[in-house]
């Protein structure tokens, strides 16, 4: 689901994402409780969770469980946007927003001669680049 495209506008996809939050609260909760087996707290998936959960939530003066957005959020190369892919990192890029890598392709430019791919380099999103 893309949480973005929720009907009911941006209080739609605060109040969503913050059900998501409150649900991994909630399992983070039970790994770190007494009764819970010490192993769950060492599962990559759990750390992987706790890790999202601290750079996309935190709790306001009331008590409330709220959603970091925009300038609140840590910068892209600190976080990682997916738990699928902890390499894959929000990026900008004039008017193209996407989480994932950066793709940069060489080709030949012999005018005579059909433009060929002759190099592909992939790189981590956040990475600077020339253009």
């Amino acid at each position: 689901m893309e949480i973005g495209k929720l009907p009911g506008g941006k209080a739609a996809v605060t109040a969503r994402a913050e059900e998501f939050g409150r649900d991994g609260q909630k399992t983070l909760t039970a790994a770190w409780t007494a009764c819970a087996p010490p192993r769950l707290r060492v599962l990559p998936q759990v750390e992987i969770l706790r890790q999202v959960w601290v750079h996309h939530y935190f709790w306001d003066v009331d008590g409330s469980l709220r959603r970091r957005d925009g300038h609140a959020l840590p910068p892209a190369s600190l976080r990682f946007d997916s738990p699928y892919d902890t390499d894959a990192h929000c990026c900008v890029k004039r008017d193209t927003a996407w989480s994932g890598y950066r793709t940069h392709f060489t080709e030949t430019c012999d005018e005579e001669r059909p433009e060929v791919v002759v190099h592909v380099a992939t790189t981590i999103s956040t990475a600077r680049t020339s253009s």
